[in-house]
């Protein structure tokens, strides 16, 4: 019987699980963490080149897309267990704005998987 293969790499910098990914393009990728943590992973270097808190601490980040709004914005947006939305703008090189384009209250705060088309 073939072995499970071993992965192809690790990527070592967060400090509690991680509960969401997204792609930005094929060379980066963000990453939230149960602290409410997102690294983004520069994946040529395989390594974190930025990290930002983009929920409170202990409000964990339960969901990340990449949405692609009219040029030069694109924008990630987060869902926390602090039962709140953000939408975080994402530059060119993929660092986030310092602060969220707008927050909307959810009232929930458990996972719920939010669509933004």
């Amino acid at each position: 019987m073939a072995s499970t293969p071993g992965p192809y790499t690790v990527l070592r910098g967060h400090t509690s699980d991680v509960q969401a990914l997204a792609f930005f393009d094929d060379s980066i990728l963000f990453s939230g963490d149960a602290e409410g943590m997102v690294h983004l992973w520069n994946m040529e270097e395989r390594r974190s080149v930025h990290t930002q808190p983009l929920h409170g601490l202990q409000s964990g980040i339960l969901y990340l897309q990449l949405v692609h709004v009219p040029k030069p914005s694109r924008l990630l947006i987060s869902y926390g267990r602090d039962g709140m939305i953000k939408a975080w703008r994402v530059h060119d090189n993929g660092a986030l704005s310092s602060e969220p384009q707008f927050c909307i209250s959810t009232g929930s705060y458990n996972f719920c998987r939010p669509h933004a088309a």
